[in-house]
């Protein structure tokens, strides 16, 4: 009955983790423009102050001291819950306008890490408590797996989208104190009141959080929220003009949209090509669509947007384009172009620049291959990028010039044309403005800015890159997210702009001889010292184990593109996994160093087997992160029975391994060093690790 109430009590702690987890950590991108620098460090700020809460748990000495703190978790989120909604009035910023870098850090710290704190300290404790009364943390290390993966998969499949922010927050407030109400620790009256007030707030929650996030759009008056599972959607108006926000970025706005940006990039690729027959748009909205529509000789729209919620809201609104030839596909551009035989005369693509992996894929060579497999001869594809004429830093000039690279690798002729921002046209004929201009003067439309005289200004805008040696991106070195990333931090964070270009240059085999030099230096701190070695093992297992849940999802969108209920089951698969090795370790009688050796060996032939990653199937990937999640989850019990100390420790060292790894590999190691390069990275790291852990069996 004792096991069963642990096994509860992780469980619930599972549930509430991820789930806070995961509300908090959307909330808080919606104001970050999130690249993969704030997703480290957000979600870096959450495992940390996790692994500082578990370690300061070895200091409890008392059951109901335990208790009063863990007690705190539900006010403190939803607490963090109403300020990750209103960053913008706290900060003093205007409306739309993205938190910097300490910033962002102050609020991570006080919302996702506060939340974190307190739950590193109850499972801290509990790790410990299970370990000395039952002697074995398997079935608690499982219970937990299993809370985590429950979690993952309601929120992908029924909260994302049915509940907003404030009333996930209520429902993990019943349930945690439900809980509490069940181990003793709160009164049947206490136990009923804070129920209640959850309740309240569970049936009040879409009504607070819009009430919230109209507070935080200053100047605006807040006409609509949608919750989808890729994020919110915000739609304000004002002075006669409606803005759609999608995940804190603006969409577009209406009816006045930006014309030079939207006229240019639907009519000169429309002008320049043979036959603009078929066309197909990725990103964008009613804007462009409306542009592209003017055409006659346009037979076909085919507009690939994966969030169904944009659609519909546009559509709500009534500024969707009515036409028989648009054709709305809900899926990823990457995954529909793969399942698609339509060979297209102009391709457009307007998306964000390539500042995050996700959006990077559809600026590689890859993809520029894909898409040329289905391009009509004679087509074109056209997209643009940030530029300036009176000051281009060298991050920018990066960025222009690895996208080109790669692009001029698949396309034969390749042409710039600047002007505020790039224009990329790309095609296998050659493209000059006295054809485009010809063209138009031939198949006129309506325009407020695109004129026979304004093509040919825009063809003798030409950019000058200094440096045009700058590596083609690549799915897998996606160096052009790091130029995005150091832009950024010129935009929002200048004083760190400095220390991310020298990161620019950073190599295998300079991180190699760091690791190196790093071991030779432990050998004195960590020989005959088991409690020593085994914290490291477990430290360096936090690492690879935040890259087991990391790096599928990275191979799977660029093999199958962004599916967002695949990549939700690829983090539960990856939990399961945990739960699996975790329960795993139940058959061992008794529990030896050759274990912890053999577990080491495993998660080294995983990361090493991770090299296949690229030319798996579906069911390869599936099968990698759950393999991944079990190797990790097989080793934590096995590390606790043998470490001899206070299993909170040992739990915040994992936590600790994981902040560092969430910081590192997808922000600096895969972009800047590459997908290979990185994975042994990881392999040096652990098989140090697993020579350490030889050398005291």
């Amino acid at each position: 009955m004792r096991r069963l109430r642990f096994n509860f009590d992780f469980l619930t702690l599972g549930i509430a983790a991820t789930t806070s987890q995961v509300v908090l950590f959307r909330n808080i991108l919606q104001s970050s423009l999130g690249n993969e620098l704030v997703i480290g460090l957000v979600l870096g700020t959450y495992i940390l102050l996790s692994g500082i809460g578990s370690f300061l748990s070895s200091r409890i000495r008392k059951d109901d001291l335990l208790w009063r703190i863990t007690f705190a978790f539900p006010l403190i989120l939803m607490f963090a819950t109403g300020f990750s909604l209103i960053p913008s009035l706290i900060f003093g910023l205007m409306s739309g306008e993205a938190l910097d870098l300490w910033q962002l850090l102050l609020l991570s710290l006080v919302t996702i890490g506060g939340a974190g704190l307190v739950l590193g300290v109850a499972y801290g404790f509990l790790f410990q408590f299970v370990s000395q009364s039952e002697g074995r943390v398997s079935n608690a290390y499982f219970s937990e797996a299993v809370g985590s993966a429950i979690a993952g998969i309601a929120f992908t499949y029924f909260l994302a989208t049915h509940a907003s922010s404030v009333q996930t927050t209520a429902i993990v407030a019943l349930l945690y104190y439900a809980w509490l109400w069940g181990r003793g620790v709160l009164r049947m009256k206490s136990a009923l009141f804070w129920m209640a007030l959850s309740l309240v707030l569970l049936l009040s929650g879409s009504t607070v959080e819009k009430w919230l996030l109209q507070k935080n759009m200053k100047g605006y008056e807040l006409i609509k929220v949608v919750n989808s599972r890729y994020g919110r959607i915000e739609v304000t108006g004002r002075g006669g003009e409606t803005a759609f926000f999608h995940n804190g970025s603006l969409l577009l706005t209406w009816p006045n949209p930006d014309f030079e940006h939207v006229e240019a990039l639907s009519h000169i690729p429309i002008y320049s090509a043979h036959n603009p027959s078929d066309v197909l748009l990725i990103g964008g909205g009613p804007d462009i669509i409306s542009e592209i529509l003017k055409h006659e000789e346009v037979r076909h729209v085919v507009f690939a947007q994966p969030d169904p919620e944009v659609v519909k809201t546009l559509s709500d609104m009534r500024i969707f384009p009515k036409d028989g030839r648009l054709e709305v596909v809900i899926s990823d551009a990457r995954a529909f172009l793969r399942r698609s035989d339509t060979k297209f005369d102009v391709v457009i693509i307007d998306l964000p620049p390539p500042m995050t992996l996700t959006i990077n894929r559809f600026y590689t060579v890859q993809f520029w291959k894909l898409l040329k497999e289905h391009t009509a001869s004679g087509g074109v594809v056209a997209f643009t990028l940030p530029w300036s004429f009176s000051y281009v830093p060298v991050e920018l000039e990066a960025m222009n010039v690895s996208v080109r690279n790669a692009l001029q690798t698949v396309f034969q002729h390749v042409y710039v044309f600047s002007d505020g921002e790039n224009l990329f046209l790309a095609s296998s004929e050659e493209v000059t403005p006295e054809k485009v201009v010809a063209v138009m003067k031939k198949r006129p439309v309506s325009t407020s800015l695109v004129s026979p005289e304004y093509i040919e200004y825009r063809f003798s805008r030409i950019p000058f890159f200094e440096d045009e040696t700058f590596n083609s991106d690549d799915d897998f070195h996606p160096i052009t997210v790091f130029y995005g990333l150091i832009y950024w931090t010129l935009a929002f964070s200048p004083s760190l702009r400095a220390a991310f270009l020298r990161l620019s240059g950073l190599s295998f085999w300079l991180i190699a001889v760091v690791l190196v030099a790093m071991a030779i230096l432990m050998i004195p701190f960590l020989m005959r010292r088991r409690r020593r070695v085994t914290g490291l093992i477990v430290f360096t297992t936090g690492m690879a184990a935040m890259a087991f849940d990391v790096i599928p999802m990275l191979a799977f969108q660029v093999r199958y593109g962004y599916i967002y209920e695949a990549i939700g089951l690829l983090v539960a698969l990856f939990h399961i996994g945990l739960a699996a090795g975790g329960i795993a370790t139940a058959v061992l009688k008794d529990v030896r160093q050759r274990h912890l050796l053999l577990s080491e060996f495993a998660i080294l032939a995983l990361l090493v087997a991770m090299i296949l990653m690229p030319h798996l199937p579906i069911s390869g990937i599936y099968l990698m992160a759950m393999l991944g999640g079990a190797a990790s989850g097989f080793q934590f019990p096995i590390a606790v029975k043998l470490y001899e100390g206070h299993a909170g420790r040992l739990y915040a060292m994992d936590l600790f391994g994981g902040t560092l790894s969430a910081l590192l590999v997808s922000a600096m190691f895969i972009p800047v060093i590459g997908f290979m390069w990185t994975i042994a990275v990881l392999v040096m790291l652990k098989s140090i690790s697993a020579l350490f852990a030889a050398v005291i069996t």
